[in-house]
């Protein structure tokens, strides 16, 4: 069974861990509720930008549960 974890971090420091979801949807639509600036980062699929600023990287991760 696959999860989707999001986490965020400050650039350059450690990941903080958010949450966990059942589908990919249903995690970027979480993250855009609490940042509705979200951006896409060009070069990953699975990162975001909290902001025009850059202020926060977002990140999705998914993993495999048994």
């Amino acid at each position: 069974m696959k999860v989707y974890v999001t986490t965020m971090a400050i650039p350059f420091k450690s990941e903080i861990f958010m949450d966990v979801y059942g589908s990919r949807k249903a995690a970027e639509k979480a993250l855009r509720a609490e940042f509705p600036h979200m951006r896409k980062t060009e070069d990953d699929p699975n990162c975001f930008l909290s902001d025009a600023r850059g202020a926060m990287l977002l990140f999705i991760h998914e993993r495999e549960v048994q």
